[in-house]
């Protein structure tokens, strides 16, 4: 019996540290190419719940400014100069996806500033007609460079500017998904960087 208590811990430990591989700043996914990256799973705030409390755009949300719930964490150089967008579509429709983009201006998490603030978000059961559901990122013909928790605003639709690049900066994405744990999300890159 107690084999198999040990076993089942190790195993639900395992699969615990696995949905929170890149809940961190510390333990982003690296990545280095503009094509699709799909996160199966998301659930809880990894080891430093508080790398992201007091965001702006977050402060008249539920979480009162912490803008990490569900969280992972993406970080990538910019290789060439340019304008640079990107779509994350949840695989649950009625998932409130947010997300921050930083600039790391030492290329560590100690010292990030905030450039695009995602926070605009409806109530699952408007899934299907709310303009702050569904796919959300960074897209052409978009001027806002944040958007405040809730979907009150005339102009919230959950999409922000792109960003503008130059070659050799380093970038930090938070994405939360702050209706539930569970099913992740897809993240399509697209732009001129």
């Amino acid at each position: 019996m107690q084999k198999a208590t040990a076993l089942l811990s190790i195993l639900f430990l395992a699969s615990a540290a696995q949905a929170q591989q890149h809940a961190d700043c510390i333990t982003a996914m690296d990545i280095c190419k503009k094509q699709v990256y799909h996160i199966d799973k998301t659930g809880g705030e990894g080891q430093n719940n508080h790398e992201a409390d007091f965001i702006a755009c977050f402060m008249n949300s539920e979480n009162f400014g912490n803008a990490e719930e569900n969280s992972t964490w993406i970080k990538f150089d910019v290789a060439k100069s340019g304008s640079l967008s990107f779509a994350i579509t949840p695989h649950r429709l009625e998932d409130d996806i947010d997300f921050v983009v930083y600039l790391m201006l030492d290329g560590t998490c100690n010292n990030m500033k905030i450039v695009r603030c995602m926070a605009a978000g409806d109530s699952p059961e408007n899934a299907l007609t709310s303009r702050c559901l569904g796919e959300t990122g960074l897209r052409s013909g978009e001027n806002d460079t944040s958007e405040d928790a809730g979907c009150a605003d005339e102009g919230d639709n959950a999409w922000l500017a792109p960003l503008k690049v130059e070659e050799g900066e380093k970038y930090m994405i938070l994405i939360s998904n702050v209706t539930s744990s569970g099913p992740g999300f897809s993240i399509r890159f697209s732009g001129s960087a």
